[in-house]
This record gives C-alpha cells, structure tokens and sequence, in this order.
C-alpha cells in the first residue's frame, strides 16, 4: 500500500501549479489475486445484499480489492467547503450549498454507463434497492447545481436513446 501512496505523492507532485492527472494505478500484486468469494458469500439480509465471510478471520485480512466504478477528485468539487457533518447518518443531514461531490459522482457513473451498458446490468444494478417500493422509501436526491443538473438530465437521456435495453 505504501508504494501505491508514493505513486500518488508523485503524481501531485509532478503537477504543483495545476490540477493533477486523474490516477489510473495498477491494483498493487500483493493484492491482484484476491478471491473474495474464498472467504465471503453475499447474502440477503433486512437492510439489503451485504457481504459476511464464510469462517472467522484474523483482524487487518484483506477480503476484496478492486478499482472504483467512478472517482471525483477533491479539485473537482467546486461546490465550497464542505458544509456537512462527516459523521452525519443520512445525506439529509447534509446543509444546502455544500460539496458537489455526489453530483459529479453520479455524473461520472453516467457517463461510464453510456460508454459500457454493462456498468448497468452487471454491477450498479445489483446494488441495494431494487426494487420499486423499497426506492420509494429513500430520501429524495436534489442536485443544487443548475450546470451538473442540466449535464445529468442530458446524459440520462442518452443512456434512453442508445441503450433503451437497459
């Protein structure tokens, strides 16, 4: 993990005056052949499909390594400070005019769904809720960005005009 921390130092420091490069780094070998059905199963519980692992296991065991589906560097969060509670439980908690970060997220996972339908129907889709009712429990999403708003609207229709399958 420490050289993945040192390629990261790097590259900020490659880049003092700017925004540096998006990181694209290799999953660290020591980690590249982790199995985390080996050691977990993914179960149906009250609250949705979580992981639990098979046996008891040592503390500081890695169970799953993978690349993120999508990132929003700090840079990019163009949306002030962050004007909420790190320990909040739930996004209403969250004070309006606050960080943009799960709008550009949202925003990059868009995107990457109209790049590859796959990101759909193999992985988000089979994240907690999914069903209709369950949805409809949830607290409503408000973008305050007018911009990331009109920008999530247009790749959303996108996504409906190429893959209407999906």
């Amino acid at each position: 993990m420490e050289a993945l921390l040192d390629e990261a130092d790097a590259l900020v420091a490659a880049n003092p005056n700017g925004e540096p490069p998006r990181p694209d780094f290799a999953i660290p070998e020591e980690h590249s052949g982790i199995d985390p059905l080996e050691r977990m199963e993914c179960k149906e519980g009250i609250k949705g499909r979580g992981w639990f692992v098979k046996q008891p296991i040592a503390a500081g065991t890695v169970l799953m390594v993978d690349k993120p589906l999508a990132m929003v560097m700090d840079w990019q969060d163009t949306g002030g400070e962050n004007d909420f509670d790190d320990n909040a439980i739930d996004d209403e908690e969250e004070q309006v005019g606050g960080s943009i970060i799960n709008d550009l997220l949202l925003l990059e996972l868009l995107n990457g769904i109209q790049a590859d339908a796959s990101l759909w129907t193999d992985k988000l889709s089979n994240l907690y809720p999914r069903d209709v009712e369950t949805a409809a429990t949830l607290s409503a999403w408000v973008c305050r960005d007018d911009a990331l708003f009109v920008a999530i609207e247009s790749a959303i229709q996108e996504i409906e005009s190429i893959h209407a399958d999906i």
